[in-house]
């Protein structure tokens, strides 16, 4: 829960409108989850739920180009979602796609963790 916080807290304040860089699967979809709870809180609010989305709709299409990117994609692929269904369904499968392991023109990857709680790149031994 703290972790959708934190992604949430970030892509509102500090990536609110950075198109550029890159996000890994986890955080864009961590992402892509907080939104989708807080939209449907506010659900049965008209204008609320007007309000938020257009409050997140600048911050979602940036993590949205930023995980693009993290696959070697241009952000013009975002514009499938002009293109009704076949475009929606064939825009979340290439936010699904593994991230490109090495650097490309949008930046180098972001280490991964792991799962070890000091952070370090080292595999955990396996028991």
């Amino acid at each position: 829960m703290n972790e959708l916080i934190g992604i949430l807290r970030i892509n509102l304040t500090t990536k609110y409108a950075t198109f550029h860089g890159r996000d890994s699967r986890s955080e864009y979809w961590l992402w892509f989850l907080s939104t989708a709870l807080i939209d449907s809180l506010f659900a049965l609010i008209p204008i609320a739920n007007a309000f938020i989305g257009l409050l997140l709709l600048i911050p979602g299409l940036a993590a949205a180009t930023r995980r693009l990117h993290d696959s070697g994609r241009s952000g013009k692929w975002l514009l499938l979602l002009l293109v009704l269904v076949i475009g929606w369904i064939w825009l979340a499968i290439l936010l699904c796609l593994p991230s490109a392991t090495e650097p490309n023109q949008y930046g180098s990857p972001k280490p991964r963790n792991n799962g070890n709680s000091n952070g370090s790149n080292q595999q955990r031994p396996y028991r």
